[in-house]
């Protein structure tokens, strides 16, 4: 929602349509044998790749970085928004990387539009708030209505922040890639109302927009945001660097923990990803891929790329008591299975990992979810 840009129409709602193959002639035999052996196969699968547990919902636990001091100071208003229009405060630290990300963190700059709400207010017009209680309560507003229709898809609430509500039907319920937040900038530019030479967009400062003709809205809105936030695991909001557990004194932990904090909010969990150079390359990861990946960055072996789950990680190491364990430890959760989840332990609670529902991140092992899960296990692989 950038000031130079019309408040977007719904340009289509998404439709699906699932076929249904017959199977009633096929001998009872042979479907019940197939049946079997899929069965069989997929139970290998799991074992081998092991899937996530999956009872996360999509929330927005995030904390913050990178704010200015002039936008933290909006943290509370825009809490207090959110319960009046019956939302949860988690979304906060989104609205405040929004808020920065629209003001440039230059709050006197905005004349009180502070989240560049007036095309909400207004049907279009620009300029038209000067109130930052008013740009705030329309800000909420509008990010409640796309979190609503994208059926609360964060990543697709983001940036149809930007382009608006006909980007969700434009998705069709996919992930919004970047190809195809370029792709669907470069269409509305094709249409009448933005192919004029004055409707130049994001395309007057960005040479990456103009080669793609995508100079409608932001195609890297969501990137810009989420530069802001680092991904929490069930753990709460707050500022999660200033809450970050210190460094120890051991180089080598340092070193893996410093190689996994490189891509934290950077990377979505990848079922059985990590297992070969590619992906690697790619920083496609599960949990025990990533924690092969970090040790590795340090120069410790933890296991073969292409083998390497959290089934084998418990056999390393020696084992300590969760009483007794410190920074740079492994600590294995119960979550679909028994040690079916892994992460670097940070110190004061805290863990790095890759989790299904929030990708690589700062686990708090206080929280509801990971204290229930976790049942002690802890193994010490460098000491």
């Amino acid at each position: 929602m950038q000031s130079n840009e019309n408040i977007l129409k719904d340009v289509g709602k998404a439709a699906a349509v699932k076929g249904i193959t017959s199977i009633g002639a096929l001998p009872t035999a042979i479907i019940l044998i197939a049946i079997a052996i899929l069965s069989i196969v997929g139970l290998f699968i799991a074992a081998l790749t092991e899937p996530e547990d999956q009872g996360y919902s999509d929330t927005a636990n995030y904390g913050v970085k990178g704010i200015s001091a002039q936008v933290m100071q909006f943290k509370g208003p825009i809490e207090a928004e959110l319960a009046k229009q019956g939302m949860d405060k988690s979304y906060a630290n989104v609205l405040l990387a929004i808020m920065q990300q629209e003001s440039g963190g230059n709050i006197a700059a905005t004349n009180g539009d502070v989240m560049q709400s007036s095309e909400s207010m207004s049907g279009g017009k620009m300029g038209v708030i000067t109130d930052p209680n008013q740009s705030i309560y329309y800000g909420v507003k509008h990010f409640k209505n796309v979190l609503a229709q994208a059926k609360n898809k964060l990543d697709t609430s983001i940036q149809s922040y930007n382009f608006g509500t006909g980007f969700i039907g434009w998705l069709k319920g996919s992930d919004p890639t970047l190809d195809k937040r370029f792709d669907f900038s470069a269409a509305m530019k094709a249409k009448p109302a933005y192919a004029g030479p004055s409707y130049v967009g994001i395309c007057r400062s960005d040479s990456e927009a103009r080669s793609h003709n995508a100079c409608y809205g932001d195609p890297r809105y969501l990137d810009r945001v989420k530069n802001y936030l680092v991904a929490l695991n069930n753990g709460g909001g707050g500022n999660v660097i200033s809450n970050m557990p210190a460094a120890g004194g051991n180089e080598v932990i340092e070193k893996a923990i410093a190689t996994g904090m490189t891509i934290v909010g950077k990377s979505p969990y990848v079922w059985g990803g990590g297992r070969n150079q590619a992906d690697i390359d790619a920083r496609r990861f599960d949990c025990s891929s990533f924690v092969r990946w970090a040790y590795a960055g340090a120069g410790v072996n933890l296991g073969v790329v292409s083998g390497t789950t959290t089934d084998t990680l418990v056999q390393k190491g020696k084992s300590v008591s969760k009483d007794e364990m410190k920074r740079g430890d492994l600590v294995f959760f119960d979550t679909y299975k028994k040690n079916g989840h892994i992460g670097i332990y940070l110190g004061e609670g805290k863990f790095i990992n890759d989790s299904s529902s929030q990708g690589v991140s700062i686990g708090d092992m206080n929280s509801t979810y990971w204290s229930k899960t976790f049942k002690g296990v802890v193994k010490r692989v460098v000491e």
